[in-house]
């Protein structure tokens, strides 16, 4: 865990979680979670450039894929 003090980000650690099943020969269906122990966090915030401050945000999200053999 590394924090950025002279940018007042403060230290964090991050998990994100995937649960996949696969259903038959080809398909797959996965459930994801990203930045799970925060609902967010800053990760730059600029000084000496004037654009937006980075923040990242929890998040979840189904997939599905189908390959063909």
């Amino acid at each position: 865990m590394h924090e950025l003090p002279a940018l007042d980000i403060d230290g964090y650690f991050n998990l994100d979680l995937r649960l996949g099943w696969q259903l038959g020969e080809g398909l797959e269906v996965a459930l994801v979670g990203q930045n799970l122990l925060a609902a967010q966090r800053s990760e730059f915030i600029p000084e000496f450039v004037n654009s937006r401050a980075a923040e990242t945000q929890r998040g979840a999200y189904l997939s599905l894929r189908w390959t063909s053999p």
